[in-house]
């Protein structure tokens, strides 16, 4: 057949009388899926290719008929995806963000090696270590397991949601600290609140609302942190 051979009308039609109702099995849209990723991988548009291809939709206009039949035809389908697409659809995103999922042991050497003034937000040490340590990701995830635990509830005046914040009630937060320092003398404080294994117990942690937790009285033992 040669190229830019047009049918005739009567040709269409009767192709389509022939081919209505006509179902593909999956096996052969595999076939064809499979056919179409070979020759197609890698292959590369020419500037020749894309402008002919730009011409030929150039102008185009659909009746309102036929939108309104692509609208049927296409309605829920875009918005349906299997488990498996969902897991594809996923793993691209992460792909293309250049992320991927890190273990407990990595969140904390990466933690260590980038804490302190390895990191470059240093700014001399002036902000308080007390404001590093809550900023930091192992302090985030023992606040929200210890949400989690109490149901985002108070657990003085029982209120559930709203401003929560995890209250240290067995040992605070200046003797945790001190207690790091004294046990790990040889590292950074930061270094060794990371690596002190009580300091996130979670058993130490309360869920209290913020009105509970102002009411108690915090005396702090280390002052200049």
């Amino acid at each position: 057949m040669k190229k830019g051979y047009k049918f005739s009308d009567e040709y269409k039609k009767r192709m389509s009388l022939v081919t209505m109702g006509h179902k593909v099995s999956a096996e052969t849209k595999r076939k064809i899926g499979l056919a179409n990723s070979i020759t197609l991988k890698g292959k590369k548009k020419t500037l020749e290719h894309i402008k002919n291809m730009a011409n030929a939709h150039k102008g185009l206009k659909r009746s309102e008929e036929t939108k309104k039949k692509m609208s049927v035809a296409m309605t829920g389908k875009h918005h349906i995806l299997t488990e498996i697409g969902k897991e594809k659809v996923r793993l691209a995103g992460l792909k293309r963000r250049g992320l991927r999922h890190c273990t407990e042991e990595t969140k904390l050497k990466i933690g260590l090696a980038n804490g302190g003034n390895k990191s470059h937000f240093w700014k001399g040490g002036v902000t308080p270590i007390r404001q590093i340590i809550r900023e930091s990701f192992k302090y985030k995830e023992w606040v929200q397991k210890n949400l989690i635990r109490d149901d985002f509830t108070c657990q003085k005046c029982n209120i559930i949601g709203g401003k929560l914040q995890v209250h240290h009630y067995k040992k605070s937060f200046s003797i945790l600290i001190a207690e790091a320092m004294q046990n790990l003398p040889l590292l950074s404080i930061y270094d060794a609140c990371m690596l002190y294994t009580p300091f996130w117990d979670v058993r130490n942690g309360q869920t209290l609302c913020l009105k509970c937790h102002k009411a108690i009285k915090h005396h702090w033992k280390i002052n200049k942190i």
